[in-house]
């Protein structure tokens, strides 16, 4: 499953022009996939909510096996 997840993974390269725009930027955290954005707001608001975190399949990751 790690080889899938790997060949399925952003190139090096994309990754490191994504940091150093982030370090030209100022930016103290790094998206390399601001689409997660959505997920990542929810588990902060379950955790200031102090709701137990929801355990969801990531479909993406269900399809490399």
């Amino acid at each position: 499953m790690t080889t899938k997840l790997i060949k399925a993974g952003m190139p090096a390269s994309q990754v490191a022009e994504k940091v150093f725009q982030a370090i030209v930027d100022e930016k103290f955290y790094i998206f390399t996939h601001p689409e997660e954005k959505v997920k990542i707001q929810a588990r902060m608001d379950d955790i200031v909510q102090e709701r137990n975190p929801m355990i969801a399949p990531m479909p993406e990751m269900l399809k490399l096996d």
